[in-house]
């Protein structure tokens, strides 16, 4: 983070505010009753599409979706078309007839894939570059009509090797759609990983039964008989609607309010999870799942964990226990994915990370920006995390993220932050860390957040600034430090913050600080104006950068008085009474 980089709240921009706004309009828009029936639109190829006649019982997937919907709430009008690829679907005109019918509150299902990635079908591929750009066109052009577009990864075929291992076939496609729905936050049905489950569950020969597999003389519309593994039969296909139900409750979409009151989640999450019944860790049936490298667990990757399950509750939190090892990949837990929690090991063994930075390109030639590089993501409430590094690995090239944090009521224990340049960015919302270790060298404590650190290890590795607070004017704390320690390497120099917003809140309670930190202790980002409206304070610092004398003006030396009020409850309780170590 720099001067010349100027920064906002991404989460304060107008297109997530319009989306967020648009999300509250559908939610109290869609009827309770029949009397207005809500429009799914759905937009994809040949294994969402109806079909004609002469092709059954060959069946898309879109066509069994309806009879999950209460009667007359839900109009299902299903413009996928066999054969078609984000780019043949815009150039035949058939996504232009979709924006021209959409209304305000309509949703658009947009799944596709199968027809993108076929390079020996040129009529039909896209590029992944273009593939991506396509699904964002799609994105914007649905929320320019006030309407909500969901994204769906493509679902699997059915391909099983000679030892009868599953194989997937897709490549790069499904985690462009990944990317895209978490860049630009829209709702994500997970249809591979969700089908894939299915396929691995019912094995090599019953999953046959799922998909367009027929004996001579068995149907006429296919006299010599027919093996696709690529389309469903009647009964796959009402299988893969269900996986979109799961998908549409689990984000809790306000299409759920219309579904039948049918039992949820017939897709098991893993094959391997457990429900146990007891009382461990205070929950009473928790949802168990282990990841590891060497396959010894019920994922090798953290994402699949955690897209395995679409929700949680208090009562039954989902628990994925990660073994040591180094996991490059990019995790997002989506804001509908509340009560997770991920506990490693050890952290200083099991290690979270990737390498994203905000000077590389995107497919749209421009540098992506501070606000894209997080190598995890925490959207979702009241997650937990134990003993985990959470690691950007690119180096001092710019801006850099190693975590960022949307969510309410987070709780970090035991767990390692290591970047440069903005290594946490805490969005919004109010967090807890325990005994935990963060290292960087510009603002890599940073946003506009809650925070309360307890005995913590702050690590500077250049000369530069341990926080940038960009605390609302209304919003009593910012970043509260207490019992912790704060060193550097030798002849390095830090400030302890400066101010990224106007109303900048920072208090240091009982912190040791070696002489890492600078005599003066605060800047004031070279905009002395903001000198007369942050909050900066500290208590009882000690070692050789505690030199109250010599600190700035305008920040304030606290009373035994006032230091004895700043607690846990006052600054994180919160109008729930939240109390972080009851976690």
């Amino acid at each position: 983070m720099g001067l010349t980089n100027f920064r906002y709240d991404v989460a304060r921009k107008p297109a997530f505010r319009f989306a967020l706004g648009l999300l509250f309009v559908l939610v109290i828009a869609i009827p309770t009753g029949a009397q207005t029936p809500v429009t799914i639109y759905l937009a994809g190829d040949s294994t969402m599409a109806q079909k004609l006649p002469e092709k059954r019982p060959e069946t898309g997937w879109g066509e069994a979706l309806g009879q999950f919907f209460r009667e007359h709430s839900v109009r299902i009008d299903n413009r996928a078309k066999n054969g078609r690829s984000t780019r043949t679907f815009i150039s035949e005109g058939l996504w232009q007839g979709i924006i021209d019918s959409l209304h305000q509150s309509d949703f658009v299902f947009i799944q596709f894939g199968h027809n993108d990635e076929s390079k020996e079908k040129t009529d039909r591929y896209t590029p992944p570059a273009d593939y991506r750009a396509n699904l964002i066109r799609f994105v914007n052009e649905v929320r320019a009509k006030k309407a909500l577009p969901v994204l769906l990864t493509p679902v699997m075929r059915r391909r099983f090797d000679e030892h009868g291992a599953f194989f997937d076939t897709h490549g790069e496609y499904p985690d462009i759609v990944r990317t895209v729905a978490r860049d630009y936050r829209v709702p994500l049905i997970d249809m591979h990983r969700k089908s894939e489950e299915v396929l691995k569950r019912y094995g090599s020969e019953p999953s046959r039964k799922l998909f367009l597999q027929l004996k001579p003389g068995e149907n006429p519309n296919y006299p010599n008989g027919i093996e696709d593994n690529t389309h469903f039969s009647p009964e796959g296909a009402e299988v893969m609607a269900q996986l979109a139900v799961d998908g549409i409750r689990g984000l809790r979409l306000p299409l759920a309010k219309l579904l039948k009151p049918t039992k949820w989640g017939s897709s098991p999450p893993a094959k391997e999870a457990v429900r146990s019944r007891s009382a461990t860790n205070g929950f009473a049936n928790p949802t168990r799942i282990v990841v590891a490298l060497d396959g010894s667990g019920n994922f090798k990757s953290v994402q699949e964990a955690i897209m395995s399950v679409p929700a949680a509750t208090a009562q039954n939190p989902v628990i994925i226990r990660i073994k040591p090892g180094t996991y490059k990949e990019l995790i997002y837990l989506q804001r509908e994915k509340r009560f997770f929690r991920l506990i490693g090991e050890d952290a200083s063994r099991t290690v979270l990370t990737y390498n994203l930075n905000a000077n590389m390109i995107g497919s749209d030639g421009k540098p992506i920006g501070t606000f894209r590089t997080p190598s995890t993501q925490i959207d979702a409430d009241d997650f937990v995390a134990e003993n985990i590094t959470f690691e950007n690995s690119a180096g001092p090239v710019g801006q850099a993220l190693a975590i960022r944090v949307d969510g309410d009521r987070v709780v970090f224990r035991n767990c390692r932050f290591l970047g440069w340049q903005d290594t946490i960015l805490l969005n919004r919302g109010r967090q807890y860390f325990e005994n935990c270790y963060i290292e960087g060298h510009v603002d890599f404590i940073f946003g506009a957040a809650t925070a309360w650190f307890e005995r913590c290890h702050i690590h500077s590795l250049r000369d530069g600034y341990i926080t940038a607070a960009s605390t609302p004017s209304d919003v009593a704390f910012g970043f509260v430090f207490s019992h912790c320690e704060i060193t550097g390497p030798p002849n390095v120099k830090s400030y302890l913050g400066r101010p990224w917003r106007t109303y900048a809140a920072v208090t240091f309670l009982n912190t040791a600080m070696s002489d890492v930190v600078r005599p003066e202790g605060w800047h004031n980002w070279n905009l002395p104006e903001r000198e007369k409206t942050v909050r900066y304070g500290e208590f009882a610092s000690t070692g050789a950068g505690a030199n109250a004398r010599a600190r700035v003006a305008w920040a304030k030396q606290l009373t035994k008085a006032q230091a004895r009020v700043i607690t846990v409850h006052r600054v994180l309780g919160g109008a729930d009474h939240w109390n972080p170590k009851s976690r």
